[in-house]
């Protein structure tokens, strides 16, 4: 077996801080991505050719306006959904394209659910592994999104089955 002599970067402490706490902000906010994804809310803002307001958005996607009111605010907040002059809503025309992968955070809450589950595997007296029988369509789906749709700063690449699997 070769030994890696590769050593990572030591973070200085605020470094280090900035960045755990951004990671950890990003995956609340990629959980509200895989929510705008799933109730079509993308979908339904990238087909506007105006801002919207926030009953607009509600109404064209059959979601109650309050709910959808607070995701806005969580978008806006995060920069991925902007907020006009009359406080109305919209993802500017070039940016739109971009709100394509918001599929691949769609799967989050899938996998999220079993997250005690995997738990148990880590513990000294837990199971060997863990069974991902029950999410057989959700590991498939993410497997063809990794193959056939992966890009990375707006570049494409098809990977083999073999590219994925050893790693």
């Amino acid at each position: 077996t070769k030994v890696s002599s590769y050593r990572s970067h030591i973070l200085e402490p605020e470094e280090y801080a900035d960045i755990f706490s951004s990671t950890v902000t990003n995956g609340f906010i990629a959980l509200e991505i895989a929510i705008g994804y799933k109730l079509g809310l993308f979908g339904s803002l990238n087909e506007f050719t105006s801002p919207v307001s926030p009953t607009e958005l509600a109404v064209s996607c059959k979601l109650k306006e309050r709910y959808v009111r607070e995701w806005l605010g969580c978008m806006s907040a995060a920069g991925f959904v902007s907020i006009s002059s009359d406080d109305k809503y919209f993802i500017p025309e070039a940016c739109k394209p971009h709100t394509e992968s918001s599929k691949l955070a769609s799967v989050l809450p899938q996998l999220a659910v079993n997250t005690s589950s995997v738990l148990e595997c880590f513990k000294e007296d837990g199971p060997k592994g863990y069974d991902y029988s029950n999410q057989f369509d959700t590991l498939m789906w993410l497997d063809d999104m990794i193959i056939n749709h992966v890009t990375v700063n707006g570049l494409k690449r098809t990977y083999s089955r073999s590219d994925t699997r050893n790693q």
